[in-house]
């Protein structure tokens, strides 16, 4: 799951909320909040739904499922059942 990092950030200063009052809201460090934003951090499913609610988006908008579409196998398919 890839968090939209860019786009939560843009939101958040459209509403003029700083990233401490973010992490107040939400009830997470200010350092968990940032590295969200950074995306070293994803947000689980509550606090990425307490996201779009304070910043009155859908939660879909919040992430990207593209990239799990699809795994590359570890071996070789051909191999697999040998």
């Amino acid at each position: 799951m890839i968090i939209l990092d860019s786009k939560i950030k843009l939101i958040r200063k459209k509403h003029k909320i700083s990233q401490e009052q973010m992490a107040r809201m939400l009830d997470i460090s200010l350092n968990h909040y940032q590295n969200i934003e950074k995306k070293k951090a994803a947000p689980n499913i509550y606090t990425g739904l307490q996201i779009a609610a304070i910043l009155q988006i859908d939660p879909y908008e919040l992430w990207s499922l593209k990239d799990e579409l699809y795994i590359k196998p570890k071996t070789n398919p051909e191999n697999f059942y040998k």
